[in-house]
């Protein structure tokens, strides 16, 4: 049987222009999530269908070699990674899950409590350029493009008065039938106008403390008949932050899902050690 899951996860630790505090857990934390995701343990995606996007991929000169046009990536490089599942969407069904995970400095919209984008690594003080990832998640889920979704944001959801979020530039079509029946787990590292929390870890490397919980709980839930849900997933996470931030004051998750139509993560007969 073809396994129709597929992901999107993005890390950008490089902001060399907009006076944001310089960030060095992302890229570690798009790496680690994307090795769960190939984990056949794990969330067992094949490799073709990962699509991840770093800082690394660019190299870490790129403002001294060329100037502040190209700090990379820019909303563009980053908008690709969504364009094959919108172009599918306008048509149909593209598959059955869809992940996206993002790490990096985000924001939130002055305007709207539920919009949440993702400062690209060019964005300035006066011209913050961003995607809204939010919204792209927004029109999979009318286009009932995948059966179900899963958004994971470990960022900043600040609002800056100046920063209003741009809906990107997609099909304005109006939906689907059979958008209500799309299953949706969400979580975001923080509430909205909160600053997300990074550290050095005692295997010497740096990471989100949310990016933490969330793999511990991936890894570790304890299934109930032999399912791992969203449910069980964010009560772990709830549980299990404290302990990942140590002496680093964290704000609570926003975790979401619907407990009539949750998803199941994954099967296994026991929690692992």
């Amino acid at each position: 049987m073809k396994n129709e899951h597929h992901a999107v996860v993005i890390g950008l630790d490089n902001y060399p222009v907009i006076p944001l505090p310089p960030l060095k857990g992302p890229v570690n934390d798009a790496e680690d999530f994307s090795a769960w995701l190939r984990d056949p343990h794990g969330g067992n995606v094949p490799e073709e269908n990962i699509h991840c996007l770093v800082s690394t991929d660019f190299g870490k000169n790129a403002e001294q070699q060329a100037g502040k046009d190209a700090i990379q990536p820019s909303p563009n490089q980053i908008e690709v990674l969504f364009e094959p599942f919108v172009s599918k969407g306008v048509q149909g069904r593209y598959g059955e899950r869809l992940y996206i995970f993002v790490a990096g400095h985000g924001f939130g919209d002055p305007g709207d409590m539920g919009t949440t984008a993702l400062y690209a690594a060019n964005a300035q003080k006066m011209f913050p350029w961003h995607v809204a990832i939010t919204d792209y998640v927004d029109w999979l889920r009318r286009h009932a493009v995948f059966d179900e979704i899963v958004l994971l944001m470990d960022c900043c959801r600040t609002v800056n008065s100046f920063h209003e979020v741009k809906e990107p530039q997609y099909p304005t079509t109006k939906g689907r039938t059979g958008a209500d029946q799309v299953r949706f787990f969400s979580a975001f590292a923080v509430g909205r106008g909160r600053v997300a929390r990074e550290k050095r870890f005692e295997d010497g490397r740096d990471s989100g403390i949310f990016t933490k919980a969330l793999l511990h709980a991936l890894q570790t839930a304890r299934p109930v008949q032999g399912k791992v849900t969203g449910q069980q997933i964010k009560e772990q996470i709830h549980n299990s932050l404290a302990a990942f931030a140590g002496d680093v004051r964290v704000e609570p998750p926003v975790i979401r899902l619907d407990s009539a139509r949750d998803i199941t993560f994954l099967h296994r007969q026991s929690a692992q050690a």
